[in-house]
């Protein structure tokens, strides 16, 4: 699969990750994908709003930080990905959950966090699952915004991400900032 990628951050935070060749993440425990970096497909936008809608941009003094868009080609051969948008995909999700559960193996689910139970099991996966993909719904302030112009054309405004997990499939050398 090849898909062009982007991912919402501060200026600053991008061209540090050009120069240094280096991505960071927090390890939370509500990583919809697992723990990784994530990509929006396709979607430029989505990542500018992304980084706008954050807490960080929102509580930040005047001026706001610059915002920095990376867009990058992302390539990972299909036994590598996860897409979690066919069949297939959720059938090995649904498939390794059932192997968790005969092995016993002491995973917690939140009755409260989809996210953080995604997240759990995903980061269980094999190490050979080096990117997951899914399709998400916007959050309704979004939809909202287009509510009165698609709305008898559409149900719900979507977009599609990705997780790098293994970020050996990464190249730094296309990576620009838009």
């Amino acid at each position: 699969m090849e898909v062009l990628g982007f991912h919402g951050t501060y200026y600053y935070k991008a061209e540090k990750i050009i120069r240094e060749k280096h991505f960071t993440y927090t390890k939370r425990p509500d990583h919809w994908l697992g723990w990784g970096i994530y990509f929006y497909i396709n979607d430029f936008s989505a990542a500018d709003l992304w980084v706008k809608r954050s807490s960080k941009y929102r509580n930040a003094k005047t001026p706001k930080p610059k915002v920095g868009v990376l867009k990058n080609t992302i390539k990972v051969d299909e036994k590598n990905l996860l897409d979690l948008d066919s069949r297939d995909g959720l059938q090995i999700l649904e498939d390794f959950i059932k192997e968790i559960e005969g092995a016993r193996l002491k995973v917690v689910l939140s009755d409260e966090s989809k996210n953080a139970n995604t997240c759990q099991i995903i980061n269980l996966l094999d190490d050979d699952i080096h990117v997951v993909k899914r399709t998400f719904s916007e959050n309704p302030k979004v939809k909202a915004r287009y509510a009165g112009t698609i709305k008898n054309c559409f149900d719900v405004v979507q977009t599609q991400q990705l997780c790098i997990r293994d970020m050996s499939i990464f190249n730094y050398e296309t990576l620009s900032i838009c």
